[in-house]
């Protein structure tokens, strides 16, 4: 698992991006240089669980190291309200996006993920509806989001099998 790894360890590892060439993984702080020098555009998804106050630490630095570039090009998305919650915080002028999925709970009912409570067990749907108005009427304003994510769908099956070569 990469977050049991050593950053010289995660550095060792290479995919292959199309077959055409071997690619090693960036740092954050890489990719946000290449996207400054290539007047990229970046989202930087939360995901951290386990320790998201350094999580958020960590990204405070990047906005405090490239101030010009971040607070004008950059977007902190996550479907958890509490890391975005602590970039407000920290930081009100940096712009978070809180994301949401209409099918949270019955995907982890139906996918065996995690053991939820007795009252997802029996009506996921319902604890999806009202996770829905909450993400939608009143995490927004609880954690100060600059933006509402749309209402998130996974691909399909058939968008998963489309051709995945790079167009150059």
């Amino acid at each position: 698992m990469v977050s049991n790894m050593t950053l010289a360890e995660v550095k060792q590892l290479n995919y292959k991006a199309d077959g055409s060439c071997t690619i090693s993984i960036p740092t954050l702080e890489e990719l946000v240089i290449w996207c400054q020098t290539n007047d990229v555009k970046l989202l930087i998804e939360l995901k951290e669980v386990v320790k998201p106050i350094e999580c958020v630490l960590q990204l405070l630095k990047l906005y405090q190291k490239y101030p010009t570039y971040m607070y004008a090009h950059t977007l902190v998305i996550s479907f958890l309200p509490a890391p975005l919650y602590e970039v407000r915080k920290r930081d009100p002028k940096i712009a978070v996006c809180m994301l949401h999925s209409g099918a949270f709970y019955r995907g982890l009912v139906l996918g065996g993920i995690d053991t939820p409570e007795w009252y997802v067990k029996l009506a996921p749907s319902l604890c999806d509806y009202v996770l829905q108005l909450y993400a939608k009427y009143v995490a927004p304003s609880l954690i100060g989001a600059s933006v509402m994510g749309p209402k998130y769908t996974p691909v399909s099956y058939t968008h998963l099998t489309l051709p995945t070569k790079r167009i150059v």
